[in-house]
């Protein structure tokens, strides 16, 4: 509560928009854990960039691209079924089956029933940086680009590698080996690459989804910011009781570290409780607002055609709210509720008092 109403109505307001965007980003999360959004994104761009056979351990190739080679590889399957990518791959592992696959050395059949050592003269898994270069160099199954992406990730981390260890005098605790800053620049080549498909998901799921959900709820639940404005405009006690909440919760840092989970949106995981908990946010969001300003289209009367247009305005306001999202109405209400008024500090003793000329 401020002491400006207008203050309190425009707090209010954000507020309402900030938990109906809560409701409707937990839905469209459903939807999108539910539908494997995230995991087929990823596994397209797979399928796209590593397009060429993959090899087995033994070196025979199969009739398996890389990409499904590498989706289907121990170190990512987890709980997902066969052929089906996760949803989430850290880069770390991601990195190990990619080396996994690119590395490995090509044979015939005929050589596999031979020994050993009538294999080509390759080290698989390589034991150094130049190990590592050679199989690449020697890969049939990624494309002459990627060969020239990685080699020169490769060439960027001996480089770096040598400059350290020539410019530095004494040992260096804990220094990152040759092979570690390759796999460093691949892991960073793998994030780049997340973000861009993470865009690509939005694009294509989050917005279409969040425009459908967001208009089924304001219209379902008669969220019009018009009636809402006007009702918290005439209400003192609901207009204070609103601002006062939405205070109280912007100050309240568990609740804020669970907001910045929400705007973070990285879970990734299918699970019962992670669908429980958007479920509990989407209660306990609409309990907010629905005992704080009347939502439904009970006692609606739209007389003429004036009621109407407004009533259409209002809805739309509403629902082009929610689509700038949870995250924008919250760091709004914390800028807007640093305009409340606090008044002047209150002394605290006569030595104040006579600083102060009383």
């Amino acid at each position: 509560m401020t002491n400006f109403p207008i203050v309190d109505l425009v707090i209010g307001l954000i507020f309402i928009y900030f938990l109906l965007g809560v409701i409707t980003s937990s839905a469209v999360e459903i939807i999108l854990n539910l539908s494997r959004a995230r995991a087929k994104v990823l596994e397209a761009w797979l399928l796209k960039i590593f397009d060429t056979n993959s090899l087995k351990p033994d070196g025979t190739v199969t009739d398996k691209t890389l990409g499904q080679a590498i989706v289907d590889h121990c170190l990512l399957t987890a709980m997902s079924k066969n052929k089906q990518a996760t949803s989430y791959m850290k880069a770390e592992t991601f990195v190990s089956a990619l080396l996994d696959h690119i590395t490995r050395i090509k044979v015939t059949a005929e050589e596999v029933q031979k020994e050993i050592t009538t294999l080509p003269e390759l080290q698989w898994p390589p034991l150094n940086l130049e190990g590592y270069k050679t199989a690449i160099e020697k890969s049939p199954v990624i494309s002459m680009e990627l060969k020239r992406t990685f080699l020169s990730f490769l060439n960027e981390a001996a480089a770096t590698y040598a400059a350290i260890i020539k410019n530095t005098s004494s040992a260096i605790p804990n220094l990152k080996s040759d092979i570690d800053l390759f796999r460093e620049k691949l892991e960073n080549w793998y994030d780049t690459n997340g973000d861009r498909l993470t865009g690509a998901m939005k694009k294509k799921y989050s917005v279409p989804w969040t425009a459908v959900i967001g208009l089924i709820i304001t219209i379902s639940i008669n969220a019009d910011s018009i009636s809402l404005a006007t009702y918290l405009y005439n209400n003192k006690d609901a207009r204070e009781s609103l601002s006062k909440t939405a205070l109280a919760k912007a100050g309240d840092t568990v609740w804020v570290n669970k907001v910045k989970v929400l705007a973070a949106q990285t879970n990734d995981s299918v699970t019962a409780k992670d669908l429980q908990k958007h479920v509990e946010d989407v209660q306990n969001a609409y309990a907010i607002v629905n005992s704080s300003v009347p939502l439904s289209w009970n006692n609606v009367c739209l007389h003429d055609f004036k009621d109407v247009v407004s009533k259409i305005m209002g809805l739309l306001a509403t629902f082009l709210a929610i689509m700038l999202g949870a995250p924008f109405w919250f760091d709004l209400l914390g800028k807007i509720s640093n305009l409340r008024s606090t008044g002047p500090k209150p002394s605290t003793s006569a030595a104040d008092d006579k600083k102060q000329g009383t």
